[in-house]
């Protein structure tokens, strides 16, 4: 089943053209980077995919339904996603954060279910936030705030998965058990994932299938292997970019200088 397809997507920000003509299509069980530099538009394209940002031309279906009949609360069933800004502090306890990620399907606003109250806590246990349960917000650190956020939307479960700088402050042990978390929910639920991300080799490890904002209104959209070359990010980024294979992986870095030498 398709989760998300964009149809011939235009979209601008004031002057500017974030993409042009944008056509794709991700299915279940598809995990997608999107990537460019600063001011390509990776988040104006990830708010017009909940709403929040309309496009000139195109149409954009979710769960192949166009996304402007869904109503708000089938719109937080199909999508959720994680903000750059990450979240609000809140007067309440981690706990009490987290199964506000159920809200979109709950009956009763007035009963805790079990089986949300057991979605809540699962996911709580896979990003090691037991310990935290009854702490409030505001006592949290960055990291443990993004954590919370992230706890949050796997509780929610929705069918898309959108996912703005979910790196941001969390440590690079965090960084893989986020990965690790990620694909296994995904999984779970057969569900699809869209991130976006500075992180190129970030990206190269968790996902497939890449789109790839040159920051002209173009975008070069593929698998790994298609996207990820010198020539194309060296284009997008501005600035030469080499990637360097060791033990079956790949890694993508930005060249020196010719009049630079590495540290000794």
């Amino acid at each position: 089943m398709t989760c998300l397809e964009l149809r011939s997507v235009s979209l601008d920000i004031g002057n500017k053209t974030i993409c042009e003509d944008l056509s794709l299509t991700i299915k279940n069980n598809e995990r997608w980077a999107l990537l460019g530099k600063n001011g390509a538009g990776k988040t104006t394209l990830l708010h017009s995919l909940i709403g929040l940002h309309q496009p000139t031309a195109g149409e954009i279906l979710v769960n192949e339904k166009p996304l402007h009949q869904l109503s708000r609360q089938q719109l937080a069933r199909a999508i959720g996603i994680l903000f750059q800004e990450g979240m609000q502090t809140m007067p309440s306890t981690v706990f009490e954060s987290v199964l506000l990620g159920r809200h979109p399907h709950t009956h009763s606003l007035l009963l805790d279910d079990s089986r949300d109250l057991a979605i809540a806590r699962e996911a709580m246990r896979s990003l090691e936030l037991e310990s935290f349960s009854d702490r409030q917000v505001d006592s949290l650190s960055g990291g443990e705030k993004q954590r919370l956020a992230l706890a949050m939307l796997i509780t929610q479960t929705p069918d898309i998965y959108l996912l703005d700088e979910p790196s941001n402050h969390l440590d690079l042990a965090f960084q893989i058990k986020l990965l690790s978390t990620l694909k296994q929910q995904i999984t779970a639920q057969s569900a699809c994932l869209l991130m976006a991300t500075h992180d190129i080799n970030l990206a190269a490890r968790f996902c497939d299938n890449f789109i790839l904002l040159t920051g002209t209104g173009d975008a070069v959209i593929g698998t790994r292997d298609e996207v990820l070359t010198e020539e194309f990010l060296s284009a997008a980024y501005d600035c030469e970019m080499q990637v360097l294979a060791a033990d079956g992986m790949r890694f993508y870095f930005p060249a020196l200088p010719a009049d630079q030498t590495a540290l000794s």
